[in-house]
């Protein structure tokens, strides 16, 4: 799941990558317009916020978020592609015999509004990120084989 809000002049801005464990939802949030975007089929269950679990897994949902402004605070675009990817990999890959697997619908659009920058630029440095060898096309979904 990806959660997403826009800005004034109505650009799209990724505010997280959310998976199984996570707690999404509009408590978390003090943004509007806020949207959640399901990657893969996804199944939400509500939960207490009196539980112990409701307190660790906030605990997690702020690493993430710290581990993604890192990540788009790298000052080239390449470099927060690549970190991106393998981020996405370790907290949601497959592994397969050639890499980890992002089994999840992830547009060059949605990497773009996630690091800041154009689609092109992502649909550019994906292509040489592929001729490089450290990341390939199986179906429509990435393959990481980084995994620096």
């Amino acid at each position: 799941m990806r959660t997403t809000t826009w800005n004034e002049e109505g650009k799209r801005i990724s505010l997280g990558f959310w998976g199984s464990g996570d707690v999404v939802g509009q408590p978390l949030t003090r943004l509007t317009p806020c949207e959640m975007e399901c990657l893969t089929p996804t199944e939400l269950s509500p939960i207490s916020t009196e539980t112990s679990y409701f307190a660790q897994a906030l605990l997690v949902r702020g690493w993430k978020n710290e581990e993604l402004l890192s990540i788009i605070h790298q000052t080239f675009v390449s470099d927060r592609l690549i970190l991106l990817l393998q981020w996405l990999s370790r907290q949601f890959g497959k592994e397969i015999e050639r890499g980890i697997l992002l089994d999840m619908h992830l547009t060059h659009e949605a990497i773009a509004e996630t690091i800041g920058t154009t689609r092109v630029t992502v649909t550019r440095l994906l292509k040489t990120l592929e001729r490089e060898g450290r990341i390939h096309k199986l179906r429509r979904q990435f393959v990481v084989s980084d995994r620096r």
